[in-house]
């Protein structure tokens, strides 16, 4: 049932989930030749679907596909497509991952509809530089978009660009060490903000410390620094600048999982945010769960 206002109006909800893995003959991988070659690749491919609709049609409702339902009787719309192609994924030496992600979400509000689009480009590639030391390199592009049937100012289309290398030092199997640097780019291409724009840098240092069957501690410091060209308050402005603001900023985060017995965990998290000219801000969680 969908409840817009005091009225309960009947609705039909699709659910479809697809995931598909491909590898070639592990046989291959000793080979030498193209099949060695092509016995280091791999892929995993999925599909997930989820659609309410107020359409009293049987086709519609049990098709997953049928994405011509007009706005008047969507009521939301949840679309992932990923494929990732792996190569040497299990490789502790020297592996490379390229994904292609989009999805969409879309929402009937009292107004009218909005919708949500992300496509997502990404490269990564990791190599063991020593015995104790790791490198990651990560490119990526992705475009965000925001459509509005009822308000102009809620349009925006931001192209990013990010660059991300990453090192770490695990010098036992309790500890590690991870160094990070992230360089960002967005621009708006769409709406009526067009020439807003941010460039980000941030560098950030990760300890972890786990313990199998124990406990897991990790603390997380990271500084951003911010360029930002446009209108800080409209809504294109928070999408670049994520609860950040130009100049120095910095953020923080402690996570302590502790298993206290069998089945029982206890999940401690805290986050802090302290953005250039204003106070800091603090957020504390915490999660019991029990597995029986």
């Amino acid at each position: 049932m969908f409840l817009p206002t005091d009225d309960y109006i009947p609705a039909f909800t699709n659910r479809f989930s697809y995931r598909l893995t491909t590898t070639a003959p592990r046989g291959w991988r000793e080979l030498p030749g193209l099949r060695g070659f092509v016995g280091r690749f791999s892929a995993l491919s999925t599909i997930t679907l989820d659609r309410r609709t107020t359409e009293n049609t049987l086709s519609s409702r049990l098709n997953p596909f049928a994405f011509q339902t007009a706005d008047s009787l969507l009521l939301s719309l949840n679309k992932l497509l990923r494929n990732t192609l792996y190569f040497n994924r299990s490789n502790p030496i020297f592996g490379a991952e390229l994904t292609v992600q989009q999805t969409q979400q879309k929402v009937l509000l009292t107004q009218g509809s909005d919708t949500r689009n992300l496509a997502n480009q990404s490269l990564l590639l990791r190599r063991t530089l020593a015995q104790s030391f790791t490198g990651r390199f990560t490119a990526a592009r992705s475009i965000r978009e925001n459509l509005s049937n009822y308000l102009e100012a809620r349009n925006f289309r931001v192209l990013q660009y990010e660059l991300a290398p990453e090192i770490s030092y695990q010098p036992t199997n309790v500890l590690r060490l991870t160094g990070t640097y992230l360089r960002t780019t967005k621009q708006n291409t769409n709406g009526p903000d067009e020439d807003a724009a941010g460039t980000f840098d941030e560098l950030g240092v990760e300890t972890r410390v786990s313990q199998v069957g124990k406990r897991t501690l990790s603390a997380t410091t990271r500084y951003v620094r911010v360029a930002f060209e446009g209108d800080q308050a409209s809504l294109v402005g928070l999408e670049i600048l994520n609860a950040l603001r130009p100049g120095s900023n910095f953020t923080w985060n402690l996570n302590l999982e502790q298993r206290l017995s069998n089945g029982l965990n206890v999940t401690l998290a805290y986050d802090g945010r302290k953005a250039n000219g204003l106070n800091a801000v603090h957020t504390g969680r915490m999660q019991v769960s029990v597995l029986f």
